[in-house]
């Protein structure tokens, strides 16, 4: 049946019947063609009449790629390519019972075979049931090809047996030319899979794996055709049906019945998975594309460029180039060459690297257990990081096993038996629950007079309010102008390619050239400082790509004390001298700069941020802002935390939002929100999530631009509907394109009264309200800045970190004479502007109150392995009079290396209070860093992103390991009598070597003496010079040690934080 028509197939009746197929041939050189064997024509034909593009086939023992499409054979295992033909042998056009019909997709005279797929349909043959059964990928080719030729005749071999096809009027049949057998047969549309449907395969970490694009067509295809397995090549693959699978190294066979995949070399089997198409669309989108800003910090594209970028990708086999426009860059398009793995902006001509990584690696969620494996003493030993976490997922799917070590070793979860598949050897296994608690008796330590206070200390001085600004500079500046009668040109940050591109860019050429021109002669004129007061509305953001900066100075824009702050003279200047007042490295610092501003060529409008109705502050503070840190160029990208802190001075923190951040009590939240908003505190907001939970085209549909920051700028309650509704209020820092679900501009759900309370009017602006749990939704952080309003006493200190035995310490204290609310910040020079090569280092903080005897009484708060911030600040803190210790210490800034070579501690608070500075001392140190482990042990603290380990390995030992992905801090306490002997191997870590840096020498290997009643700090390491992240690798192993007499291994020095000290009893 066949459009509304029955095709009716009568026997014929010749009893001796041959097929003929087509004739491949391959070119052997010098223009001689040789035929290929007989079988292998057979799979050729069959490939071919199956519409594929190419297969794969076995000949003497070698495997061959054959290109159907380009007509070409490739040897897998040489390379060497030759020419492939199709002919057919001399014989009468129209088959006979002697001569069947050619070969489908066949051609005369040697031309290239032509490939006709069959679009979907397919034939079926009835069974004694009565029921229908699809025709093998033979008979149907045969049948197809006969069909869409018109034939009235087809003849066809299927096993030993030859059949007759003769379409009819009025019905079809298939007539068995050996036993005169007929069935009824019919020709259907075969309607394709619905897609998204994906194959899958089980890696070693137990993950599943989707297949490449090529081999999902193939499994496609035979899965539809009902075959029993298909067999394929890596990323290439071909349909193989009829045949007895193959032993041929590096191929594979996937098995429908058992869904499982054999390679053919090794016989190694794996689950396969069908994913339906509502589960295939949470495996889009596995990879994101990022891109390097001159910083070096890698940054994910924005709104859908990075789904743009995997389809060109996947397209071009990685080797495509394409134009582009993604959000963080503006309106310039941008080349992206996928084979040098770049882009280029169109129009200033500025470079940046690409790549491509896995969604899957970002913000995997924490193992909270520990996999366990016995020696052979019967000792525990944990497994390392990585490997436990790739045991606890696979436990939690309910996989069965989970291969490790590159397959080495397989865990299998029911036995819970770890076998070395090479010897066959198992070891029991186990998974520890990790503790929380300890105990209240195990926190803390015995008076530290055991251990003397080191630190010698200076006189005690009295903190100043916000010091008077000196502008000497500037007004000495100005008077020569004046004096002179010329403008200012700027020669400290002149107008030239280098001030735009930095140092590495000065010599690009751009595909639009790039021209710097005064105030006066972009925009056509009519500029003013700023109308009517400096505002949010007033910002456009550019070219550039620095949204985290530009969203900023929005929510600055709105309190006349910041702005006051940061331009302390605010009028147009007839000698083109302006400055500008920025906070680098704690101190407020001023910056003087001319009014060149850079314009491409042909354009008439600044092409960096600028103001609307020419408003010359807003060009004049990011000008500034390059300038501090070398380039326009060292703008692209960075975060809204150190942008606040660099305008105001003020300490941030960060709040991760529910996607980020489960469990998060959203209703506080919304109440701290509404109470800092009344208190004057500024807020940025990061837009995105992960795109196999909301993709891309949603963020677009919806208004947002995905992987964006923006200005968080109001929280009210409205009623609606007499309901209550939280919204936020919110600025695209673009200053267009906006939120278009429940509470946009254009919602119905406004009333007059509600509209006018708000100020809501339907402009596109950039700014729009949302409801909270939108917010909540698409947006996975929040920062606070906590500036403050009225006096502010402040002080700093500078101090180099030596280079030494990590680490490398500043300290200071200060004392509290009455109640105020104070912050501490820590800072180093920020590689903005350093290039690639330059890597921030961690920084950790400590803040403890002391007593009468100035010994330790209680941690206020402590920041652990904060990597790559410029700033590290720690949130306001109510204190009361008491004497106060800040120590401030880094792991990577002890060696050498193109890193900070200098910190800075700055305190703020809303009091006079006494300063002092104090002399490094491990003692305290290791006194503050114990008392800190501890208040992280409780889930105290400013930290966020770490990981806790807490496991009683043995009677009263605890293991404690405290980490995240910079690095990570590993303490024994030993409650029981006896001492305990800890080994501990970390040497098989990634970035051991090299960009690891730990307190500890050697190889990573350490052993360790921890006697009964005493703690100890077994290791502090990072990677913070490491921009690949941190791989960590461990074994730990503990046993009950003879004697009572400590040892270590790397040894111990008397003034090492590793000093072991005692429990408090």
């Amino acid at each position: 049946f066949f459009f509304g028509t029955w095709i009716l197939f009568m026997p014929s009746l010749a009893p001796d019947v041959t097929c003929v197929r087509g004739e491949w041939e391959v070119n052997t050189g010098e223009g001689q063609w040789t035929k290929l064997p007989a079988d292998v024509m057979q799979q050729l034909s069959v490939a071919s009449a199956s519409g594929q593009k190419n297969c794969t086939v076995t000949m003497k023992g070698n495997v061959y790629m054959m290109d159907l499409e380009n007509m070409q054979q490739k040897n897998t295992s040489s390379g060497v390519k030759r020419k492939l033909r199709s002919t057919l042998p001399s014989s009468s056009a129209r088959p006979t019972s002697k001569s069947p019909p050619r070969s489908p997709g066949s051609s005369q005279g040697g031309r290239p075979l032509h490939h006709n797929a069959s679009g979907g349909l397919r034939w079926e043959v009835q069974t004694t049931d009565g029921g229908w059964e699809p025709s093998d990928a033979d008979t149907t080719a045969y049948l197809e090809s006969a069909f869409m030729a018109g034939k009235k005749e087809a003849l066809f071999p299927l096993g030993d047996q030859v059949y007759s096809v003769t379409p009819l009027q009025e019905s079809t049949y298939r007539y068995n030319t050996s036993t005169g057998k007929q069935r009824n047969i019919r020709r259907v549309n075969a309607q394709p899979l619905s897609k998204p449907l994906m194959w899958s395969w089980m890696g070693n970490d137990g993950e599943w794996q989707a297949y490449d694009s090529d081999v999902l067509d193939i499994i496609h295809k035979a899965y539809s055709n009902k075959l029993k397995f298909v067999e394929f090549m890596k990323s290439v693959g071909t349909i193989v049906p009829g045949k007895a699978p193959s032993n041929e190294p590096g191929t594979y066979q996937l098995h429908f019945e058992s869904m499982t995949q054999q390679n053919m070399g090794t016989n190694n089997i794996r689950p396969v998975q069908k994913i339906e198409p509502e589960a295939a669309k949470k495996l889009q989108n596995a990879f994101v594309w990022a891109w390097s800003s001159e910083d070096g910090d890698w940054n994910v594209f924005a709104g859908d460029a990075s789904d743009k970028l995997d389809v060109i990708w996947e397209e071009s086999s990685g080797a495509g180039c394409a134009i582009i426009t993604s959000p963080e860059f503006g309106e310039e398009e941008l080349v992206v060459d996928l084979r040098e793995m770049k882009l280029t902006g169109c129009d200033s001509g500025m470079e940046y690297k690409i790549r491509r990584e896995s969604a899957d690696m970002i913000d995997d969620e924490p193992v909270e257990v520990q996999w366990m494996v016995a020696d052979d003493e019967g000792a525990w030993i944990n497994f390392g990081f990585d490997v436990n976490c790739m045991i606890e997922r696979a436990y939690a799917r309910g996989s069965p096993y989970v291969d490790i070590s590159d397959g080495a070793y397989r865990i299998d979860l029911r036995a819970l038996k770890r076998t070395n598949l090479k010897t066959g050897k198992a070891r029991n296994i186990r998974r520890d629950e990790a503790k929380s608690a300890l105990g209240e008796d195990s926190i803390g330590l015995i008076d530290e007079s055991t251990h003397p206070d080191d630190g010698a200390r200076g006189d005690w001085e009295t903190t100043p309010l916000l010091a008077p600004l000196d502008l000497s500079k500037y007004e000495a500046i100005l008077q020569q102008c004046k004096s002179t009668g010329k403008r200012y040109t700027d020669s400290e940050f002149p107008a030239s390619n280098g001030s735009f591109y930095g140092t590495a860019g000065a010599s690009k050429l751009p595909k639009k050239r790039l021209t710097w021109k005064r105030m006066d002669d972009i925009g056509g004129g009519g500029w003013s400082f700023h109308r009517h007061g400096i505002s949010a509305g007033d910002i456009k953001q550019g070219c550039l790509g620095s949204c985290w900066f530009v969203s900023m100075l929005s929510a600055v824009a709105e309190r006349k004390d910041l702005t006051d702050k940061l331009l302390p003279i605010q009028k147009l200047e007839p000698t083109g001298v302006y400055v500008v007042c920025l906070y680098k490295n704690g101190v407020r610092t001023p910056v003087i700069v001319d009014d060149y501003f850079p314009v491409f060529e042909g354009s008439s409008n600044i092409c960096t941020t600028r103001g609307a109705n020419n408003q010359l502050w807003v060009p004049l503070v990011e000008k500034a802002y390059a300038k501090l840190h070398g380039s326009y160029n060292a703008l692209s990208g960075g975060l809204t935390s150190d942008a606040l802190s660099d305008l105001t001075g003020a300490p941030c923190h960060t709040v991760e939002l529910p996607w980020k951040q489960k469990g998060l009590d959203t209703m506080k939240l919304w109440k701290d929100l509404v109470h800092w908003n009344k208190k004057g505190y500024l807020f940025g907001a990061h837009c995105g999530r992960d795109r196999k939970q909301i993709s891309s085209s949603t963020f677009k549909k919806m208004g947002l631009v995905e992987r964006h920051a923006y200005t968080l700028m109001g929280a009210e309650e409205v009623v609606a509907g007499g309901k209550p509704n939280l919204i936020v209020r919110l600025r695209n820092p673009y200053g267009r394109f906006e939120w278009q679900g429940d509470w946009s501009d254009q919602s119905k759900l406004w009333t007059p009264e509600s509209r006018a309370r708000l100020g809501v009017n339907k402009s596109d602006d950039g700014f729009f309200w949302m409801p909270f749990h939108d917010f909540l939704n698409y947006f996975h952080l929040l920062v606070v800045c906590k500036v403050r309003e009225g006096p502010t006493y402040e002080w700093t200190t500078a101090h180099t970190w030596r280079v030494h035995l990590p680490p490398s310490v500043m300290m200071m204290e200060f004392k509290v004479l009455k109640q105020c609310v104070a912050s501490i910040q820590a800072f180093q020079t920020p590689k903005r502007g350093k290039g690639e090569s330059f890597a921030l280092n961690d920084i950790n903080a400590i803040v403890v109150r002391l007593n009468d005897k100035d010994r330790v009484e209680k941690v206020v708060d402590h920041r652990l392995m904060d990597c790559k911030k410029g700033v590290v600040g720690m949130a306001p803190q109510v204190l009361d009079p008491a004497t106060y210790r800040v120590m401030v210490f880094t792991l990577s800034g002890s060696v050498e290396g193109p890193h900070p070579r200098s910190g800075t501690i700055r305190l703020t608070a809303s009091e006079a209070v006494l300063t002092r500075t104090v002399k490094t001392g491990m003692s305290s140190l290791r006194t503050g860093l114990h008392f800190a482990l501890d208040h992280a042990i409780q889930g105290k603290g400013s930290n966020q992103n770490t990981n806790l380990h807490c496991h009683e390995v043995m009677s009263k030992v605890y293991m404690i390991e405290i980490y995240n992905q910079h690095g990570r801090y590993v303490l024994c306490i030993n409650k029981s009598h006896a001492p305990v002997r800890v080994r501990y191997d970390f040497s098989h870590t990634n970035n051991h070597r090299g960009r690891c840096v730990a307190t500890r020498p050697g190889d990573g290997r350490l052993s360790d003496t921890v006697l009964p009643k005493s703690r100890m700090v077994l290791l502090c390491a990072n990677n913070s010079q490491n921009p690949n992240g941190w791989q960590a690798t461990h074994q730990l192993r503990l046993t009950t040690a003879a004697g009572n007499a400590a040892a270590h291994e790397p040894a111990v020095p008397d003034n090492s934080i590793h000093v072991p000290l005692p429990v408090q009893k």
